[in-house]
């Protein structure tokens, strides 16, 4: 956590592992397949369109 002001900043790193659980977990597990397969898709799609 970074304080800048009266804001309180948190890295995604720490966020994910707050609300998914950490890394090796079965929920971010499945969270981390389903952003690379989002990903993966939309990179497909750009390569069709161009």
């Amino acid at each position: 956590m970074k304080q800048v002001g009266k804001f309180k900043l948190y890295p995604l790193d720490e966020v994910l592992d707050e609300a998914l659980g950490p890394i090796g977990t079965a929920e971010r597990d499945e969270h981390e397949r389903l952003v690379a397969d989002s990903i993966n898709k939309i990179c497909k799609h750009d390569k069709v369109l161009n």
